[in-house]
Formats: C-alpha cells, sequence, structure tokens
C-alpha cells in the first residue's frame, strides 16, 4: 500500500457507502418494493431466500420507458424531485436516487419492466446497458423472470446475492436469525400498507430446505372500507392475530394543518415492538417520545388487570403492559425533516412543539374513554418536553425536588452504601413498607466490588440539610450520642472472613441477630453490626437452590415432568421465535413443538415442563404463556444471554460443592430467579421466630460462605453497622441515659 494522503477509488467508495444506506437484506427488499408502489403498483409479489440473500418483486406499475431505462440505477437520478422545493409536495417513498444504485453495487440486479406505450419488454442487467428481453435461462421457478403481457405494465426486479463483494458483511447476514429479518421485513411492508392500504400484497419465502412458505397475503381490503376498518385489516394480514380486531379503539384529533389518526389497542400486550407512528408515511423514532408516551398509559393504570388466579402471577417483577399503537399523523413537509437518515425515517420531528401535544391529547382522549384516570401533571410536563423521572417498578411519578435519600443496595455486588442524615435514623427496613423502599431508592448508588467479590463496604455517608420526605418514624439522630464524629466519615470494609469471625451477642426482638466483629483485615477497630434474621436465612437457601438448579442444568440430570393438554395460541411472527430458541428453551427443560397450519393459526404445544415451573404454573395456560414469552422476549432483545453455546464449552464435571453457580446466574431466565427468590422467602426464618445463640451462630457462620451474604433474596440489605468501638470514643458520655437505649424502636436490653 502506497504511503501518504490520496482519494479513495470511486469502486471502493461506492461499496463502503453501499453498506450505509443498505444495512440490511430486508432494508434492499423495503427500497425495492418502495419503488414498485411509487410506480402506482397495485398488485406487488415479493419472493425471497434468506439462505442466498436474494429476491425477487414484480409489480403491476407503471413501468419504465426504454429511454429512461438506462438511467435507473445510476446515482442521483430519480424522477421524484428536481429541486429542494419539491420536497414540500412530496408523496413518495423514494426521492434522492439511491437506493437502486447501492444495491446494484453490492449485488447482481436485473430488471425486467414494459410501460403501457412499448409492445415488447426490456431488460437491464447491471451495470450493462437496456435490450430488449427474449427470455432467459433461469432454472429457479421462484426466480424466473417471465414475459409481460403486451396490453399490460409493470417492472420485475431480481436481486441476487446481497453483499457479494463484502465478505465479512455476508457472513454476518448469514448469521442473523429467520425471525429477526422475517420481522425486518413485516415491519418495512406494514409501512408501505400503512400508506398504501389497498395495496394487495403477497410475501412469500425459501427456507433452507427450499421449501415455499407463504408469509404475507393482504389482498382483502376494499376502496370503500372504512380507513380504520383498513388499518387494522392490514395490521392483522402482516402481523398475524396479535390482537381481536375489534379491540382496537379509533382515535382522530387535528390541529390546524396537523392531524393525528389511528388505532390503540383496548387490551395491553406485555412488549412494545408493536408500536407505530408514521409521519406522512415515515417511520417516527423518536424513543424518547415513545417512552414518554408509555409513562402516560403506565400512571394511568393501563393493562393492569390480572387475568390469572395463579399466585405465582405475584411473584417478581409485575409484567409490564403496553398498548399496541398505530398512529398516522398528517402535517406539511419540511425538507430537514426528510433528509435525517439514509433509511428515510424521521429521528426528530421540526414540527414537535405541535405534534407532541396532539398525540398526547389522542391518548389522553382513548384513556378517558376506557375509564383510566390519566396523571394529568405528567401529561403537562410531557406536552412542553420536560419530561420527569419515573419508578422503574412501581410507575410513581417521582418529584425532583424530593431527596432520594434511603438505603440502596445493587443485587449484582456484595458492596452496600448507607445513605441519609445520619446512620441510625436510616435503618427503616422492618418499618418501610415496600412501596416506601423504592420510591426512595437512591439514584447515586456506587457500588464496587473486588475482583472475587467477595467484599463488602459499610459507607456511612451523611446527606445534609434535606428534610425526610418518608411517611416513617425516624430513629434517633446520632448527633448528641457518644462517637458520632468518629463513626459518621468512616469507610468500613467488611468481608465473609468477618462474618465467620464474628461473635454473636444476642438476638434482638425476635427480629435482628446483634454482632460483635472483631478487627481484622481493613477493620482496624471492633464494630457492632445487626443482621436481619429473615434477610439472612433467605440468602443461604436462595443460594443453595440456585446452586442446585443450575449444576443439574449444566450437569444435564434435570428433572421434567411431561405436560398433557397444553396448546398455546401465539401469532405466526412469535412463532418463528419460538423455533429458533428451541434449543436454549430445551436446556432449561421446557419443550416444545411449533404448529403452523396458515398464515393466522399457529400453536406452541408444550410437551414437558421442569419441575420448578410445572409445579408452580398449575395447568395455568394463561401464566405459563406469559411466562414462556418472557423468556423468548429477553432472549430476543440481549436482555438475557443464550445459555445454548456456554452449555456445549462448560459441560458440568464438577461437584456440586465445587460448582461456581454465580458465573451463570445471569443466563438464569427472570421467571426461575423469581420462584427461587419467592421459595426462600417463604422457607426462611421470620420475624418473630425465636432463635438461641447456637441458632444464630450456625445461621452467621452459614451467611458468611454465602456469595452474597449482604443481600437478601430480593436486594435488601442483611446487614447494618451500627457503631465502630474505637478509643476515641471513650471521651465522650457512652454511658448516658441516651447511649444505653439508642434504639428506641425497639427493646434492647443493655
Amino acid at each position: 500500500m502506497e504511503k501518504g494522503v490520496s482519494k479513495l477509488h470511486p469502486n471502493v467508495s461506492t461499496a463502503l457507502r453501499s453498506q450505509v444506506l443498505t444495512v440490511t437484506f430486508a432494508s434492499a427488499i423495503r427500497e425495492v418494493v418502495q419503488n414498485s408502489v411509487d410506480a402506482g403498483a397495485s398488485r406487488v409479489k415479493v419472493v425471497f431466500d434468506p439462505t442466498k440473500l436474494s429476491f425477487i418483486v414484480t409489480d403491476n406499475g407503471r413501468g419504465i420507458d426504454s429511454q429512461d431505462l438506462n438511467q435507473v440505477g445510476r446515482q442521483y437520478f430519480t424522477s421524484k424531485i428536481r429541486n429542494l422545493d419539491d420536497l414540500k409536495q412530496l408523496n413518495t417513498f423514494g426521492f434522492r436516487g439511491e437506493a437502486l444504485f447501492y444495491i446494484s453495487n453490492i449485488s447482481h440486479v436485473t430488471v425486467v419492466t414494459k410501460s403501457l406505450n412499448s409492445n415488447q419488454s426490456w431488460i437491464k442487467k447491471f451495470p450493462l446497458s437496456c435490450c430488449v428481453y427474449k427470455g432467459q435461462q433461469e432454472v429457479d421457478p421462484w426466480f424466473k423472470l417471465d414475459f409481460l403481457p403486451k396490453e399490460k405494465s409493470g417492472t420485475i426486479t431480481l436481486v441476487r446475492d446481497v453483499f457479494h463483494n463484502v465478505p465479512v458483511r455476508r457472513k454476518l447476514l448469514n448469521q442473523q436469525p429467520l425471525f429477526k429479518t422475517i420481522f425486518e421485513i413485516k415491519k418495512d411492508l406494514f409501512q408501505i400498507l400503512m400508506k398504501h392500504p389497498e395495496t394487495k400484497l403477497e410475501v412469500a419465502y425459501l427456507d433452507h430446505h427450499g421449501k415455499h412458505n407463504q408469509l404475507i397475503i393482504s389482498s382483502d381490503i376494499k376502496p370503500e372500507m372504512d380507513y380504520f376498518l383498513k388499518l387494522s385489516q392490514c395490521f392483522s394480514n402482516v402481523f398475524g392475530p396479535v390482537i381481536p380486531t375489534d379491540m382496537f379503539s379509533r382515535v382522530s384529533v387535528g390541529y390546524k394543518d396537523c392531524s393525528v389518526i389511528g388505532l390503540i389497542s383496548k387490551c395491553s400486550v406485555r412488549f412494545r415492538e408493536n408500536q407505530y407512528i408514521y409521519l406522512n408515511g415515515r417511520r417516527y423514532v423518536d424513543q424518547s417520545f415513545k417512552k414518554l408516551i408509555n409513562g402516560v398509559f403506565q400512571t394511568a393504570g393501563f393493562g393492569t388487570v390480572i387475568h390469572s388466579t395463579n399466585s405465582m402471577r405475584n411473584i417478581g417483577k409485575t409484567p409490564s403492559n403496553y398498548p399496541l399503537i398505530i398512529f398516522d399523523v398528517r402535517c406539511p413537509n419540511v425538507a430537514e425533516d426528510l433528509t435525517q437518515d439514509p433509511a428515510k425515517d424521521i429521528l426528530s420531528s421540526s414540527q414537535a412543539q405541535i405534534l407532541h401535544p396532539l398525540i398526547i391529547r389522542a391518548v389522553n382522549s382513548f384513556l378517558a374513554n376506557q375509564g383510566h384516570v390519566a396523571n394529568h401533571l405528567m401529561i403537562d410536563e410531557i406536552a412542553c418536553d420536560t419530561p420527569r423521572m419515573i419508578s422503574p417498578k412501581k410507575h410513581v411519578l417521582l418529584s425532583p425536588e424530593i431527596p432520594q435519600s434511603g438505603l440502596g443496595f445493587n443485587k449484582q455486588t456484595s458492596e452496600m452504601k448507607l445513605l441519609g442524615k445520619s446512620c441510625l435514623s436510616n435503618i427503616r427496613i422492618p418499618r418501610c413498607s415496600k412501596r416506601e423502599y423504592e420510591v426512595a431508592k437512591p439514584v447515586n448508588n456506587k457500588l464496587r466490588e473486588d475482583k472475587q467479590g467477595t467484599v463488602a463496604r459499610l459507607v456511612l455517608q451523611a446527606v445534609q440539610g434535606k428534610p425526610n420526605y418518608n411517611n416513617t418514624t425516624p430513629l434517633p439522630n446520632w448527633n448528641n450520642l457518644g462517637g458520632s464524629e468518629v463513626i459518621r466519615s468512616a469507610e468500613c470494609k467488611l468481608d465473609r472472613r468477618h462474618l465467620a469471625e464474628a461473635e454473636v451477642i444476642k438476638q434482638i426482638d425476635e427480629k435482628f441477630i446483634l454482632l460483635k466483629v472483631p478487627p481484622a483485615g481493613a477493620l482496624t477497630n471492633t464494630l457492632l453490626v445487626i443482621l436481619d434474621q429473615h434477610a439472612c436465612d433467605e440468602r443461604i437457601k436462595l443460594e443453595c437452590s440456585l446452586n442446585d438448579f443450575l449444576h443439574q442444568v449444566f450437569d444435564g440430570t434435570l428433572v421434567t415432568q411431561p405436560v398433557s393438554s397444553c396448546a398455546i395460541d401465539v401469532d405466526v411472527t412469535d412463532g418463528y421465535l419460538f423455533k429458533h430458541y428451541k434449543d436454549e428453551f430445551e436446556k432449561w427443560g421446557i419443550f416444545y413443538d411449533i404448529r403452523m397450519s396458515n398464515l393466522v393459526d399457529c400453536l406452541l404445544v408444550v410437551s414437558s415442563l421442569p419441575e420448578v415451573l410445572q409445579v408452580k404454573a398449575n395447568g395455568d395456560k394463561m401464566f405459563l404463556k406469559d411466562v414462556l414469552f418472557q423468556m423468548v422476549h429477553d432472549l430476543k432483545n440481549s436482555k438475557k444471554l443464550p445459555i445454548s453455546k456456554l452449555y456445549a464449552k462448560h459441560h458440568c464435571e464438577s461437584p456440586k460443592k465445587a460448582f461456581k453457580w454465580w458465573k451463570y446466574v445471569h443466563y438464569l431466565p427472570v421467571t426461575f430467579q423469581d420462584i427461587f427468590n419467592k421459595r426462600a422467602c417463604r422457607s426462611a426464618v421470620m420475624f418473630g421466630d425465636t432463635l438461641s445463640i447456637p441458632e444464630c451462630t450456625s445461621l452467621v457462620k452459614k451467611l458468611a460462605i454465602c456469595r452474597m451474604p449482604f443481600l437478601c433474596a430480593h436486594g435488601r440489605p442483611s446487614a447494618i453497622p451500627l457503631l465502630e468501638l474505637t478509643t476515641a470514643a471513650a471521651r465522650y458520655n457512652m454511658t448516658s441515659k441516651n447511649a444505653k437505649n439508642p434504639y428506641l424502636d425497639y427493646k434492647v436490653d443493655t
């Protein structure tokens, strides 16, 4: 390679640029189909082969005159616009004159076309010139270039071997799961049908065996149908029966020359993939605004009805409930909006100050009609584009002026940090309700873990000058007690070794265990620590359960139980998703088959489940469906990593006691984690249980060998430092009446 700076060869720069504009196989299909509808096609047929990365699009559009055909596919050649002012009246998807040019630079493209004023078909094989089409020698029946009838017009576009000259990108596309390709194609084609709902669209694909599979048929939309009915029917034609069509509610609102019309589902869905906002036919992908819309629905309590009577549905996090949204937003075109993204999506509208409040008004009207009370405070905030914080667990609107002080812990570390006006005034775990705990959860937790993950830092830090907004009675401040200044700025490090050497003083109020931790390592003085007896035993039982279960998974000895008559209805899109992750589910002891009889009907037939899930599901199909959907969408969205590849590399050969379960706990499905958490909680020592000194000592010894001894199963603290006994404390009056009994909320014998 020559040294110095030089201009890239045109072929190189074009190939690099083509990868930016044609990012995926689905985007190439989208661009060609958009060209078809821009040419006035009322019927479009698509067949694609995801294995060979090839596709063919046939339409009955206006066709291309022979004199224009040689200009097709040249960079910046287009019939849509002549100058920037034309963008204001633009009514087509394409306008840049780039799509076919870039596709032809990374694939083999052939176009056969015929216009009405021509008696013969013409063919152009890029980059050659066009000529009269005389037939072909193609042997593949699905990618056949037919003659177009003399009395009709249309175009056939054949694209073969996408990214044939970019082997790395081609390899990545070949590794992409089929369900992702199918879902991308469906989303892209639904955008086209949203703007042209009467277009008769047929889509099919060839699987890896070469079998022809019908994917989409949208041919039942009549001109006389209501626009809202057209929308709902198009959605069902593309995505299948995600929800019944009669569960859509119509919304319509306008202001001056802007309008919002569309559909919102009356019932909720668990995932937000099916939320579509189109601005003048283009995807509006402002994610922050979509997040705020979902916040309005959540604060209004949308979709909170529990359909299952199984108590296990209350385990762990409440399932998210999202509306299915289809909004067709119309307003004057703005050139800056149309040139933001290579895919011609709109990332941020220049008219957001009008459109956002208009959309929120439509949402508010829907919620009111459905009997939900929207949070007007939050709606006002969204309307003026000043978002507020929302608690992710309880959807509680938090006022920014309320200090976020309290106890905060990170489930992924053994380290904890105590924040508040004083160390004792924050010990509220027994009195603080779950809701109060979550609202008061601090946002400034800075938790660190050593390389072995065994050290916990107990940091005592003051938050000065802020009132306490919790509805709890704080314990007395230490400002008047001896030793306060010594401990307020101290950083005390505890690890499992300290717990192993700790001495049990006694049980307190049948709730806590008081320990005296001798100085060792980084701990230079004796420390008094109070343990939550329930949290400690809960942590011990949880880690035992996780070790047993994960060892069985990797050892291949996981016990499963057969299930009879368990067929669950799923839409076709999710059917492909479950097909892809079938091996992953089997590693967790969940066995099923996918049965697709047509474009609409799809059944997930479960044949066996692991014992831990079988017992809890107890025949409740709705609960089981929620569990399976949670698992598959967590895998799809990379919230959980697949264990299949890891399983092959790390097949368990070590004994159970030596098994390092904590390396794999992040792969554990959420529902399994919730079940084990609940089991540990129910079987652990409770508040009110009397423990002898030997029993307390045994509990502490078991806790000392836990991987994360300072957190309960739910992430709350199991240990709180009370007092560091130092020589400096002797200068204070530690025998005063107040110092003898600082725990005014509890009975402590001194």
